[in-house]
This record gives structure tokens, C-alpha cells and sequence, in this order.
């Protein structure tokens, strides 16, 4: 998935033909962070080859798809329904706009394995919400709703689950006209 969108963002970043890019997950959830099954597959690896293997992701797909989104002309909505954690919430961090669903569940979730933010959490976060609570939410990691994401500023709206799509549609021909 790293490499999709690292190569999704990379090709958008040339298109004269797309006013809006829209981002959200393919099912019930935005994201729900990085998969700890595959992480596991890494742990017969020496500690040094697993940091090289990670440390690798990191810098040829995940930090340079963060880079590129922010870097694009076109304005980015992250559409967010159900979990949005870990990568999840950098991710979204990094866009323009987020508008959530008033469903939709949020955690930096780092701290729970042992981590420090990646994909841009530790420069959006303390931008977004302040220094001190960037801080707590990295460090503590605690789960929160989305009424408090969009008191802390994390998201622009939060709507009704059902009415998320219409939601974002008409921000996107608003931001088209």
C-alpha cells in the first residue's frame, strides 16, 4: 500500500486535469495505521537489518508520499470514516482539508509498539495542535472521537457518517468552481 501511494501522489503531482484529489480508505477506515503482521515477519531479521528494512520503507515511500501531497498544486481532502491511527492520522494531518465522519476514531497509536511518530506526525501535529498536546497525543497515544478532533483543529468537520460523502462532494465542487 506504501508503494501505491507513494506511487499515486508522485503522478498526481504533474496533472494539469485534476483540481481536487480526494483521500480516504477503501473500506470502513481510513487507515488504521501500519500492519503489525507485517512488522512480525521482520522479527527473524538481526536488529540492525530490520531497522535498514524499516528505516528503507520509510525513506523511499512513506516520507516521500507525505512530501509529495503536500507539495501539490491541488488542494487534498482527506475523507475520513472509522479508525484513523498511526500513518492513518499523519497521513491526514498532511492534508489541506479532513472531514470526518462523527463515527470515526483517531489514536497517534505509536507509543503502543514501541515508536515514534512517523510520516510527518511529529512536524504536523505540533502545527495543528500545539507543542504540549502534540506531545500527549504522541506519547500516551489515548484514543479519541471525532468531536475532539475537530476541537483540537485535526479535522475541518465532522458530519454524520451517512451524510460524509455528500459531505465532501460538495467541497470538492466548491473548491472546482
Amino acid at each position: 500500500m506504501m508503494q501505491d501511494l507513494s506511487a499515486a501522489t508522485r503522478a498526481l503531482a504533474g496533472r494539469k486535469d485534476v483540481q481536487v484529489v480526494v483521500i480516504t480508505g477503501a473500506g470502513e477506515h481510513f487507515m488504521a495505521g501500519g500492519d503489525l503482521n507485517d512488522f512480525a515477519r521482520h522479527l527473524h531479521l538481526s536488529p540492525e537489518a530490520r531497522l535498514a528494512s524499516f528505516k528503507a520503507m520509510i525513506v523511499q515511500y512513506i516520507n516521500p508520499a507525505v512530501e509529495t501531497l503536500q507539495g501539490l498544486h491541488q488542494p487534498v481532502i482527506a475523507k475520513v470514516r472509522g479508525a484513523c491511527a498511526g500513518f492513518g492520522l499523519s497521513l491526514m494531518s498532511g492534508c489541506d482539508l479532513a472531514v470526518c465522519a462523527d463515527n470515526a476514531t483517531f489514536t497517534t497509536a505509536y507509543s503502543a509498539i514501541a515508536l515514534s511518530g512517523d510520516g510527518g506526525a511529529s512536524y504536523f501535529l505540533p502545527r495543528i495542535v500545539g507543542r504540549r498536546k502534540a506531545a500527549e497525543l504522541l506519547l500516551l497515544g489515548d484514543r479519541f472521537d471525532a468531536a475532539e478532533a475537530l476541537r483540537l483543529g485535526l479535522v475541518n468537520r465532522s458530519v454524520s457518517a451517512d451524510g460524509l460523502d455528500a459531505e465532501v462532494d460538495k467541497l470538492v465542487a466548491r473548491l472546482k468552481s
